[in-house]
């Protein structure tokens, strides 16, 4: 095997300072693409994946563990009513002073209130059993 000196041009452009057989050997042995996973955890340094080098929306659901998102890392007014699941806010869920609706065993019932005027009221032809009028003179 002949030695050879390695030199290095440094009037050459950008990507040209090396012999181009010296740029095939390097790209042989460390090719500047990688492969699909070819990067590990493992390979990866302690804290190597900063949030800066995570693109926008890169991290999905099916990417996040179970129970790993809490109370601390929703913001302030993040979840709004378009965000609730059907069902998903129920008496046993809300604080205390917060009406709910139950019949006379306790449990849950659907109830809305609707303000009318009396003729409005006094017009209805059947009055919805889950629902409290209150009405006014007009």
């Amino acid at each position: 095997m002949a030695d050879k000196v390695v030199t290095f041009d440094i009037d050459a452009e950008d990507g040209q300072h090396f012999a181009p057989e010296v740029r095939k050997e390097i790209a042989k042995l460390a090719p500047s693409s990688v492969n699909d996973g070819a990067i590990t955890a493992k390979k990866l340094a302690a804290e190597a994946v900063t949030g800066e080098k995570i693109a926008p929306k890169a991290v999905t659901g099916v990417s996040i563990d179970d129970g790993a998102v809490d109370t601390a890392q929703i913001a302030a007014g993040a979840v709004d009513s378009g965000r609730l699941a059907p069902g998903a806010v129920v008496p046993d869920k809300v604080g205390s002073g917060v009406v709910t609706s139950v019949s006379m065993d306790g449990t849950p019932v659907k109830m809305a209130q609707t303000v009318c005027s009396n003729s409005a009221y006094l017009a209805l032809t059947s009055a919805d059993p889950n629902t409290l009028y209150f009405t006014y003179n007009g």
